[in-house]
């Protein structure tokens, strides 16, 4: 059944067919909202001369953002994690211990991260589709068909997944969605019993699109105003909500980190459970949490253009982990890092190792 679902799932039309519905529905609320509401009932009934045209220019202007941004978050796309190479665990197979250049070796493997996720003995996790490691906190999408760095979750309403890249436009379609929802339902909620009155008065029925229109626009802005404080909280703890669904659907799951210290030269295997593994990311600023998001730039945060990921081309022959990853590198909390640390020291680990690409440091 699930294998079944995700071959469904990776049709394009079935990934474009929510947004096409939002899309049509949105036409329907412009139609009720500036003609019926604006026009007949504001102007035409009621005698306003001014507010009916100030409304109908803010709700196209916002509800013409709300699709730009729509555009953007598709075109943009989550990111896409950039192949790395096997971590140099042992010597590389493919050449000698003798190699006469240091370019020999980085053709088939990378000196491994100071920590980076794992399994209980220590090796990295490998993604077979992508025929590459997954980097922290990257997820494959199957309807995408690649790993997504910072992966935090498909949304069936945009059509494509959210990541890293795309995160920021995701937050302001959110913000804008709010505004659009909320101007439609309040100034609506506003005239509705003077709408009602003329209507009575004047012996008309009730203007039934108008109050549809209504009802969807509230549920609407409850909806996505819920989505959008969620996320946000997200953010100020840097969490994704993949991580936070995992953590809370599996309170048992544990998850290892190899690290390395420079001490002794060993790499050490540490688990963590899954209220842990809520503090891997999450630093003690606020601003730090939030800006690793969406990025530093205040004013940006209220542009919707582009994304905060600056274009990356992946060096070629580079055994450098971060200048692998570039962009996408994550890094782990200091604090949590410490108390790694602390737990080596107390003798509290699964297991140890020495890497071979340590030597490269």
């Amino acid at each position: 059944m699930h294998k079944s679902l995700t071959r469904f799932t990776r049709h394009r039309w079935y990934r474009f067919f929510l947004p096409s519905v939002v899309f049509v529905l949105m036409l329907y609320c412009s139609w009720v909202y500036c003609h019926l509401f604006c026009i007949v009932e504001l102007h035409n009934h009621l005698g306003l001369n001014v507010t009916p045209w100030v409304l109908m220019g803010i709700h196209l202007l916002v509800q013409v953002l709300v699709w730009y941004i729509l555009v953007q978050i598709i075109a943009v796309g989550p990111g896409r994690q950039p192949k790395v190479l096997p971590f140099r665990i042992y010597p590389d197979t493919y050449g000698s211990d003798s190699a006469t250049s240091k370019e020999e070796l980085e053709v088939h493997s990378i000196i491994p991260p100071d920590v980076y996720q794992c399994d209980i003995q220590g090796y990295p996790i490998w993604c077979s589709t992508c025929q590459s490691l997954k980097i922290d906190r990257a997820h494959h999408s199957a309807p995408l068909g690649y790993c997504v760095p910072r992966f935090d979750h498909y949304c069936v309403w945009v059509g494509t997944a959210i990541g890293r890249k795309n995160y920021r436009l995701f937050i302001q379609y959110l913000f804008y969605f709010v505004i659009y929802a909320g101007l439609i339902a309040i100034s609506i909620g506003v005239f509705a019993r003077r709408i009602i009155n003329y209507r009575n008065n004047n012996g008309l029925g009730p203007n039934v699109n108008i109050f549809v229109v209504l009802g969807m626009t509230g549920l609407g802005f409850c909806f996505v105003a819920l989505l959008f404080m969620s996320f946000t909280f997200y953010m100020v703890t840097n969490r994704t909500s993949i991580e936070t669904i995992m953590n809370r659907g599996k309170p048992t799951r544990r998850t290892c980190y190899c690290i390395y210290n420079l001490v002794d030269g060993y790499r050490y295997v540490l688990d963590c459970n899954a209220e842990e593994h809520n503090k891997v990311w999450a630093n003690e600023s606020i601003w730090e949490n939030i800006t690793g998001f969406i990025g530093p730039r205040v004013w940006m945060w209220f542009i919707p253009f582009g994304s905060n990921i600056p274009p990356f081309k992946q060096p070629s022959n580079e055994a450098n982990y971060d200048m692998v990853v570039g962009p996408y590198l994550e890094k782990m909390s200091k604090k949590y890092k410490q108390s790694l640390m602390d737990r080596i020291q107390e003798g509290n680990y699964l297991t140890r190792l020495r890497a071979y690409g340590d030597n490269f440091r």
